[in-house]
């Protein structure tokens, strides 16, 4: 998973307009994006921002929000391919964990600048933290005023002043001599839209280092079968792991239960799932679950996939699924023992599949430990 370019924009959604009561009427005042625990104890005004790792199409757009409105959004934009890279990745694996820092480049110092002089043209916007990776940026900003400015523009402006002084400092290179951009045309946005995950996506753009290190120096990582141990619970599991603390997964589950609400209200998280490349969690047994996988695969989202049987010796994943695999996109959890009788799978094993997609889709894995790694 080497990421997209992205810029983690949190920009405060407190319009209480968007369609299908995704967002409440209001965030807490007093927000301040530099506070760890921030909107943390807020109880039942918590709300989140989505961050998406790879996103297929910059100029896609949720039809459904004003970008216009007080709101956060976590924003990904890309290195072009002549811009210099914006910073080094050093790290280490130690027996206490993986620890990993950026180290700024000339051109990533020019960018960090121009993402503090945002506040200069825009007092309503405040920057929190940031994040510069060799190909991309994590930023957090909260725009305080609704209706003074579309998020489009806040971009606009860190982009062209990034070019413009870059292009000053480096007068023969080939960004100067085109008089290109340092950065890709369009953007990736994500809106808040469900309570919980804010201090999720601090901890994603804190924690990119550490992940870029590990899928750069140890892609092996990322196609091990393995035991591991999830919240106490052991399974097998084969494929990237990482996925499990991906800040965007939503579980998918479709019941005749349903009312044309509650089915409608499910489809419009699923499709920000995927508009937003995050990771669907499900058994995907449902010929409607099966549809939507499809879909996320087909538009760039990741699969974590639950089967009721383990894997046989020397596993690999076939066809279609070992090319997820391949790309980073799969995790496949699956029951410790294996067993070679196929047998027809029963309703208590699809409820505890189901149970087990909701609990990663909605909890942090607090406690995974890997074990009988095998390559």
């Amino acid at each position: 998973m080497v990421d997209c370019l992205k810029i983690a924009i949190f920009v405060a959604a407190r319009s209480g307009s968007v369609q299908g009561a995704l967002l409440p009427a209001s965030l807490p005042a007093g927000c301040n994006l530099d506070s760890e625990n921030e909107m943390a104890s807020n109880g039942p005004n918590e709300y989140v921002v989505k961050m998406p790792r790879i996103h297929p199409d910059f100029y896609l757009r949720a039809e459904w929000h004003d970008y216009a409105s007080r709101c956060f959004y976590m924003i990904t934009v890309n290195k072009s391919a002549d811009a210099p890279v914006l910073s080094a990745v050093k790290g280490e694996i130690t027996p206490q964990g993986t620890v990993a820092r950026t180290e700024l480049t000339p051109t990533g110092v020019i960018v960090e600048n121009a993402l503090k002089r945002i506040k200069e043209h825009y007092p309503f916007v405040e920057i929190g933290r940031i994040a510069i990776m060799p190909d991309h940026v994590h930023f957090m900003v909260f725009v305080k005023l609704a209706g003074k400015i579309q998020l489009g523009e806040v971009v606009r402006i860190f982009k062209k002043e990034s070019s413009v002084y870059y292009k000053e400092l480096f007068p023969e290179s080939p960004i100067a001599k085109r008089g290109g951009s340092l950065f890709v045309d369009g953007f990736n946005d994500r809106i808040v839209y469900k309570q919980g995950q804010l201090d999720r996506f601090k901890r994603y753009v804190l924690d990119n280092p550490r992940r870029y290190y590990l899928r750069v120096s140890h892609p092996r990582f990322f196609n091990c079968c393995r035991n591991i141990s999830l919240n106490g619970e052991v399974y097998s599991v084969y494929g990237n792991f990482m996925l499990l603390s991906h800040p965007i997964r939503e579980f998918v589950k479709v019941s005749r239960r349903f009312t044309a609400e509650e089915l409608q209200r499910r489809m419009e998280a699923w499709n920000e799932t995927i508009r937003g490349a995050g990771v669907l969690i499900s058994p995907f047994i449902a010929p409607k679950e099966k549809e939507v996988m499809r879909a996320g695969i087909e538009r760039g989202a990741s699969i974590i996939r639950i089967v009721e049987n383990g894997f046989p010796e020397r596993y690999k994943p076939e066809g279609d699924w070992f090319d997820l695999c391949a790309e980073g996109r799969l995790l496949i959890i699956a029951p410790v023992n294996f067993n070679s009788r196929r047998e027809r799978i029963k309703r208590e094993q699809c409820v505890a599949m189901n149970e087990l997609a909701e609990r990663i889709a909605n909890e942090e894995v607090s406690d995974l430990k890997c074990k009988n790694w095998r390559t």
